[in-house]
């Protein structure tokens, strides 16, 4: 297989662009508005951008290198870091996301 490392960098940062799209709508459509903590969900909502920047700073890297714009082993670093940014970030979304659910905030639905 004579694929570049760029290449499985796009199509993995590609995938979880993807996942974490859908889990920053996901999570969001289930915290209501209306949460007490407006901080925590503004929290949320900025944990789970970050990492779809990430994301896409890393598949921007990537294809910078495929193009040969910016040095192969340079864009890799920049793709690698940004890519675990991003995990990182996905991470602290997902454990800030359980804890609202998990400590069972007052909700106010019928306000």
């Amino acid at each position: 297989m004579s694929e570049k490392p760029l290449t499985r960098f796009v199509v993995v940062g590609l995938v979880l662009l993807f996942i974490s799209g859908c889990w920053m709508v996901g999570s969001l459509t289930i915290i209501p508005r209306r949460l007490e903590l407006d901080f925590l969900r503004l929290t949320l909502l900025t944990t789970n951008a970050l990492a779809n920047i990430s994301f896409l700073v890393s598949i921007l890297a990537s294809i910078l290198g495929l193009a040969d714009i910016v040095k192969e082993e340079r864009s890799r670093k920049a793709a690698a870091y940004a890519f675990i940014a991003g995990i990182v970030l996905l991470i602290v979304s997902i454990a800030l996301f359980s804890w609202i659910v998990a400590s069972e905030l007052p909700w106010s639905y019928y306000d």
